[in-house]
């Protein structure tokens, strides 16, 4: 890859937006004022009671004390269908995940990690929607803040969702552990580097070999041992486990280059998927093929937060990128991008003093209108009459006529 096509590739995230899409506010999920956490980890997507609304997981890991919580909420309106709390300290919901239908009852299931269960052993669990029951348990290969993150895989193509699960705390016991998504068996166990965040983020990307299974990107986003383990992603062979490749920060030292990242499909028609990866100042898309870059967004001035993938929205067939954006701690936004050119489809910003867009998740089709929606967490902070509010958001995401 030459520094001409990097350069000709790079697009401000700043772009106007084109005009065609604009958003609508569904509903708001408000905690109550006893600084939970409420909303660090979301997961939409799901349709836990098979009523054709797709439903809401909301992750409060600080309430009561440490020990954390789970809720699920209707995406038809907001209204809370299941409560799950903890009896001892271990931050439930510190993560959480969709997982469609793992146990093949007609319902959808979700996971949740809760790192800091066990003297901070850490473990992974996974939840029945149709009555909330325990589908498996499952704990990490050392003994350390697993479920810390969470990601969804199919890594032996058996059409059922496997969860990702990983421990990446600062100190050297960074693993990724790949569960199967039935039964909470280990598939694969990936180390990596002491200290990096080794599994911060994780996704699997698609088959990028031809040996018809799914490889595993993984981020490293930090910088460890002055330098010896820069910030990366890292590709891994899903059928071996092996590293394929690392992919570089632009300025290692200093970028959280692996901090968020996704599949988006084959976006330029080779038959190869490709994917993207944010750092905290600009977001790389990369050839599966070849795995050069394909665009670049980036903006000087601007900090980027969470990034994910969000359904198709302009008719391309090709998923969108739905980004955190911070120009200031007061001007805080979430905008959305085209998948296939890195156009900026549209912009939904936050209120002055709100922390928007904390976290974000694709909500799947909350008001069953056929078009993906967006869900945002927010943190509004307290005045002298006020307690801090934290909050989230569901949004639609329509096409103007």
């Amino acid at each position: 890859m030459n520094k001409t096509r990097i350069a000709i590739n790079i697009l401000a995230l700043s772009f106007l937006a084109t005009g065609l899409h604009a958003q609508t506010l569904l509903f708001n999920l408000v905690d109550s004022p006893d600084y939970s956490l409420f909303g660090y980890a979301i997961a939409g997507g799901l349709d836990v009671n098979a009523d054709g609304y797709d439903d809401v997981i909301v992750g409060a890991p600080a309430e009561n004390n440490s020990k954390g919580s789970v809720r699920v909420y209707s995406g038809n309106g907001g209204s809370l269908l299941h409560y799950i709390g903890a009896a001892e300290f271990g931050h439930v919901g510190h993560t959480v995940v969709a997982l469609g239908d793992v146990n093949q009852d007609g319902y959808d299931d979700f996971a949740y990690g809760d790192p800091g269960y066990g003297q901070v052993k850490g473990r992974v669990t996974a939840i029945s929607g149709a009555d909330y029951t325990i589908i498996f348990k499952a704990f990490g290969g050392l003994p350390v803040n697993f479920g810390e993150a969470l990601g969804t895989c199919d890594i032996n193509d058996d059409g059922i969702t496997d969860v990702i699960g990983a421990a990446y705390d600062v100190l050297s016991f960074n693993h990724v552990m790949v569960l199967d998504g039935r039964n909470g068996e280990p598939l694969q166990v990936i180390y990596g580097d002491a200290y990096t965040y080794f599994g911060y983020a994780s996704t699997d990307i698609g088959d990028l070999n031809g040996d018809g299974i799914t490889e595993l990107l993984i981020g490293a986003p930090r910088n460890a041992s002055a330098g010896e383990h820069p910030s990366k992603a890292l590709i891994y062979d899903g059928l071996t486990g092996e590293l394929i490749r690392p992919l570089e920060a632009k300025r290692p030292k200093t970028d959280w280059f692996g901090q968020s990242v996704a599949a988006l499909g084959d976006i330029n028609a080779d038959k190869i998927p490709d994917f993207a990866v944010a750092s905290n100042y600009y977001i790389r898309v990369f050839s599966g093929a070849d795995l050069s870059v394909i665009y670049e967004l980036y903006n000087p001035g601007t900090k980027i937060g969470d990034m994910i993938k969000l359904e198709d929205i302009d008719g391309d067939r090709v998923p969108e990128l739905a980004v955190q954006i911070r120009d200031s701690y007061s001007r805080q936004s979430v905008r959305i991008f085209s998948g296939a050119s890195g156009s900026r489809l549209g912009e939904i910003r936050g209120e002055p003093g709100e922390a928007f867009g904390l976290r974000l998740a694709a909500g799947g089709d909350l008001n069953a209108d056929g078009l993906p929606d967006l869900l945002v967490t927010c943190h509004i902070a307290g005045t002298t009459t006020s307690v801090k509010r934290e909050v989230v958001k569901a949004y639609s995401i329509f096409t103007i006529p």
